[in-house]
């Protein structure tokens, strides 16, 4: 046998007597299955359902390393994946600064105002990643989950995004705020209790697991579907000409969460990656308590045009 694995391979990880390769030696002195999973070179703890990737066993802080004690060599599927990310970060980067700084600034939105737009591009994304991945147990397939997701979330954002209109009319800087601040609830909420909540109800009838989805995601989407047309309401007011930036930003930021939430997810579980969505809703939401709003009775300017200003409303 171990002439065959040198010709064959590279060789035995285990036998009695030894040799003990491939992470062998590690669980040989371990005092128990605790210490061997916390504390060996490689993860080879049992998956979860919220760290579901049973083929990724590199430890965050052996990262890039592909042999194992021994010499036999393991996977690293998250070495593409950040090196993806590592290319959107630097365009996105370049996206969001090079504009900026190649348009005079008569007419240009500052970097605050488009902060806002990426926070919430960036949260909607990764937590629909999250969420996705979260229903696949409970709906019993990914099609399932990513088209009832899906569905739900963009009919009910569409929804909210409707519903703006006529709640933000008046006092769209307190509709923005409580939406943004009931949507953080329910985001931190399903951070640690969805989970437990889809489990207990796994074994209801296919049909009424469906229904629950979407109930449970529609007040989210309500929520969170009004941030966007709000948002641009007032950087319309601000920055007559900042729309399409807005829009620009939102989609770049967009395409970087898609890649940011499964390299988070893979690293740190799929509950960081849900309180990573929160983190950005957060900013977005600082941004409309402390950021610049348009005084009250403030109109827009035509598109393009100089203007003076605007003061913050009381």
């Amino acid at each position: 046998m171990k002439r065959l694995a040198r010709e064959r391979s590279e060789g035995v990880a285990f036998a009695p007597g030894g040799p003990y390769a491939a992470g062998w030696d590690e669980l040989a002195a371990a005092t128990g299955h605790r210490d061997f999973c916390e504390h060996a070179a490689f993860d080879y703890c049992a998956p979860t359902d919220d760290r579901p990737f049973f083929f990724n066993v590199q430890r965050v802080g052996h990262f890039g390393e592909t042999a194992a004690p021994g010499g036999f060599r393991v996977p690293d599927p998250t070495l593409i994946l950040a090196v993806t990310l590592g290319i959107l970060l630097a365009l996105s980067a370049l996206a969001f600064v090079l504009p900026l700084a190649l348009v005079s600034g008569a007419g240009r939105p500052s970097a605050g105002s488009l902060t806002f737009f990426a926070a919430i591009g960036l949260g909607f994304l990764v937590l629909e990643v999250v969420l996705i991945q979260r229903f696949v147990l409970f709906l019993g397939f990914p099609t399932y989950a990513l088209s009832v997701v899906l569905f739900a979330l963009l009919v009910f954002t569409g929804i909210g995004s409707l519903l703006s209109a006529r709640a933000g009319a008046r006092e769209p800087r307190r509709t923005l705020v409580a939406a943004l601040g009931a949507g953080a609830v329910m985001i931190a909420l399903a951070a640690f209790g969805l989970q437990p909540l889809l489990r207990a109800l796994i074994d209801l009838p296919f049909a009424a697991r469906i229904a629950l989805t979407i109930a449970l995601l529609a007040p989210l989407g309500v929520v969170l579907g009004m941030a966007m047309p709000l948002g641009l309401r007032r950087l319309e007011r601000l920055y007559p000409s900042g729309v399409a930036w807005a829009w620009g930003i939102n989609g770049i930021a967009s395409v970087l969460a898609s890649v940011l939430a499964i390299t988070v997810a893979i690293m740190f579980g799929f509950t960081v990656a849900t309180l990573l969505a929160l983190a950005c809703y957060l900013v977005a939401l600082g941004h409309a308590l402390w950021g610049r709003w348009p005084a009250a009775g403030d109109e827009v300017a035509p598109a393009g045009a100089v203007r003076e200003p605007a003061g913050v409303a009381s």
